[in-house]
């Protein structure tokens, strides 16, 4: 289904890659422009005053003859339609955010996820070896490490339309049955419970199950 969206627009742009979130120094992944085959990198995001760095890298992408190649957007509105036409996700950090919330947006759209294994993405990114491959939802890379973030990318530019079915199936199953507002929430509560002895989290599921009257909140007699 998530393919079946893909529209003209994306296939106009064969294989595009996202680079979603603000503009910020990161692994220069994109210096062999053989590497990147047909595919287009759509870096996607506002700089945020970080003006000097958005001329570096603007004059980064015409030194390495990369302007048919690269294509910085500036800030997207529309950034679910984004992640819908991604044919991949980039989310290069190099420094630990407290979560991050493009590797959980792109996986929700359906699309693989290659991102640097430091803060969130170890957590909401499923990569082998940390699970098996059939399970897997896309890459974790060391940060600062372009060439094996460069290998990635051809790996995920090389999937077959079936397989990256199966990475879209397997990302958005990944983000609904753990990232949602209901998920947060349930497991907070399941918190409150190992320390209070109560019965919160099985009060609400039976609330979110329809078991018992919405007036009466989780706790509640």
């Amino acid at each position: 289904m998530l393919e079946q969206q893909r529209g003209p627009s994306a296939r106009a742009l064969h294989h595009p890659v996202g680079y979603f979130g603000d503009l910020q120094p990161g692994p220069h992944w994109m210096g062999d422009p053989g590497q990147l085959a047909d595919a287009v990198v759509v870096l996607a995001g506002d700089a945020q005053g970080r003006d000097a760095y958005l001329e570096t890298l603007q004059a980064d992408v015409a030194n390495c003859g990369l302007q048919a190649k690269v294509r910085i957007v500036g800030h997207v509105e529309d950034i679910a339609a984004a992640y819908l036409t991604a044919h991949v996700t980039v989310i290069a950090s190099t420094e630990p955010e407290a979560f991050g919330r493009a590797a959980i947006e792109a996986a929700a759209m359906g699309s693989p996820v290659i991102a640097t294994s430091i803060g969130a993405p170890s957590e909401t990114v499923l990569a082998a070896p940390a699970v098996s491959v059939d399970a897997i939802t896309g890459w974790l890379v060391a940060p600062g490490d372009a060439d094996v973030l460069a290998e990635r990318l051809a790996n995920a530019l090389a999937l077959s339309p079936s397989d990256r079915s199966g990475f879209a199936r397997r990302a958005r199953t990944h983000v609904l049955g753990q990232f949602t507002v209901e998920s947060m929430q349930r497991r907070t509560l399941g918190v409150y419970d190992r320390l209070l002895g109560s019965t919160l989290e099985r009060r609400f599921c039976e609330r979110i199950a329809g078991q018992i009257p919405a007036t009466v909140l989780p706790g509640q007699p």
